[in-house]
């Protein structure tokens, strides 16, 4: 193909340079030019006669239809590629949005939890308990005031529960001391009177106050008894 336009060239060159004379071609030209110089005509146009303008142009046409299909092939090649690589990157684009969907829907989802969190709207009750320092400040003042209070009860239950033995006491002394006259005409061995006191002595060591309480009251309702007798 090269060698054709080179030649296309030259053949143009030529004819704008040199005069063609009308009516001979180069081929009678040349049998002249013999015939004056030699008297016979040359070989030369029967072994190898020259290639006539015609031709060229028919080549040179040929030359360029071959060469057309090729531009033409190489064309739709070109246009293929180049779809293949707008294929290519419309997809990297797709995958790169697909991407930073997802990650906004993450961050969004992250951002949710931790207002959420911050408001309390779901955390669970132990987490409250962790996070939040007044619960247990209000437990600890919830439980002194308890403590206070069941002592301050202890208190005062002890001190009705000691009264009633000393009115007891001294209610077994005046019916002990009675008993004993020789005027009542009846005795109470003192191995029961120390007993007795014995046990109180007991209870109040080793006896809860409720179980104290009630045999104080029981031995106040046998002394009552005594007396009625």
């Amino acid at each position: 193909m090269a060698t054709d336009l080179e030649f296309l060239d030259q053949l143009t060159a030529f004819l704008d340079t040199e005069p063609i004379v009308r009516g001979l071609t180069p081929r009678k030209s040349q049998q002249i030019d013999d015939l004056q110089q030699h008297g016979s005509p040359s070989s030369w146009g029967a072994d190898s006669p020259p290639t006539s303008v015609n031709e060229s142009d028919s080549e040179s046409s040929s030359g360029v239809e071959e060469e057309a299909p090729t531009k033409r092939y190489k064309r739709r090649i070109d246009a293929a590629e180049l779809s293949r690589r707008r294929q290519r990157y419309r997809q990297r684009q797709k995958q790169a949005r697909e991407e930073l969907r997802r990650q906004e829907r993450e961050l969004s989802t992250q951002v949710q939890v931790i207002t959420e969190t911050r408001k309390g709207a779901k955390t669970t009750a132990r987490t409250d308990l962790v996070l939040a320092k007044s619960f247990w400040k209000r437990v600890a003042l919830h439980q002194r005031e308890q403590r206070h209070h069941v002592e301050a009860e202890k208190k005062r239950l002890a001190a009705i529960v000691n009264a009633q033995a000393k009115y007891i006491e001294t209610m077994g002394d005046v019916v002990r001391e009675f008993l004993t006259l020789p005027s009542c005409g009846y005795t109470i061995p003192r191995s029961v009177v120390y007993d007795k006191v014995d046990d109180r002595k007991w209870l109040r060591l080793k006896s809860s106050d409720t179980a104290l309480y009630e045999a104080y009251l029981q031995d106040l309702y046998d002394s009552h008894g005594r007396v009625d007798k």
